[in-house]
């Protein structure tokens, strides 16, 4: 911004963050896949921040399809929480199946959103490695979902 007064040129600059929009897990880390088995409840958490909620609107879509109003499937809930410079937001989906996997996003804009891709599993096993903190690792094989986030 460029402004003067009475003779004299002075700068000002205006910082503003960008909007940040995330999928999260429990403990507030970007989300990228999640696992969950069959007839459990799909439950996903996205953080809004830096941007005025009064001329946004916080959506949820599967694929391309918006979940936020969907009254045809049922077990559908988003909540969203308002805040000065964000929100809070999230969906469950009840008694999921193979049809309900896929990438489900989180968006304010059409440039501004967060995907996860869902699996939803019917008892099969999955094969992960896990990295621990101080860099080693190891692959093991588990049909329990709730260990991976």
């Amino acid at each position: 911004m460029l402004r003067t007064f009475a003779g004299r040129l002075t700068w000002s600059r205006i910082l503003s963050a960008a909007p940040e929009v995330m999928i999260v897990d429990e403990e507030g880390r970007p989300l990228h896949d999640k696992y969950y088995e069959a007839e459990s409840t799909i439950q996903l958490s996205c953080i809004v921040r830096h941007v005025a909620m009064t001329s946004s609107v916080v959506s949820w879509l599967h694929g391309d399809r918006m979940l936020n109003y969907d009254t045809t499937r049922g077990g559908i809930s988003v909540k969203t929480d308002l805040m000065e410079e964000g929100a809070n937001s999230s969906l469950s989906v009840a008694r999921v199946n193979k049809t309900d996997s896929g990438n489900y996003t989180c968006s304010i804009s059409p440039t501004e959103f967060a995907t996860v891709t869902v699996h939803v599993l019917n008892g099969e096993f999955i094969r992960m490695r896990i990295v621990h903190r101080d860099g080693s690792s190891f692959i093991t094989c588990s049909n329990r979902y709730n260990i991976i986030g």
